[in-house]
């Protein structure tokens, strides 16, 4: 349990919660199984929103490594590139296009 406190948590005032890289493939596999539904679409914004703040990209992809999630990277690019602007975070066209090709070009 160490391990996984150590690797995958941070502790925010007393409490255990996951860190980005972690938050953000929960946040994909919730919105893989609601996609369809407004519930899917507030995950979509939310996995945007993670993504938007300072992201560690190789503790990402080790984490899916580790855990044979190959599959959520390809996911996250889709996602990425079904989008073209995001105004619940304040992103124009213009913004979110930078932050697109932060991302796809972090993903390798």
């Amino acid at each position: 349990m160490e391990d996984v406190k150590d690797d995958y948590l941070n502790n925010v005032e007393g409490f255990f919660v996951p860190k980005k890289e972690v938050l953000l493939i929960l946040k994909q596999k919730a919105y893989s199984e609601r996609f369809q539904s407004p519930k899917g679409q507030k995950d979509k914004i939310d996995i945007l929103s993670i993504l938007n703040a300072d992201f560690n990209f190789d503790f990402y992809k080790k984490i899916l490594g580790k855990y044979n999630l190959k599959d959520c990277k390809e996911n996250l690019k889709e996602i990425v590139l079904s989008i073209n602007e995001v105004s619940e975070l304040d992103l124009n066209k213009f913004q979110y296009s930078k932050l697109k090709k932060k991302i796809l070009k972090n993903l390798g």
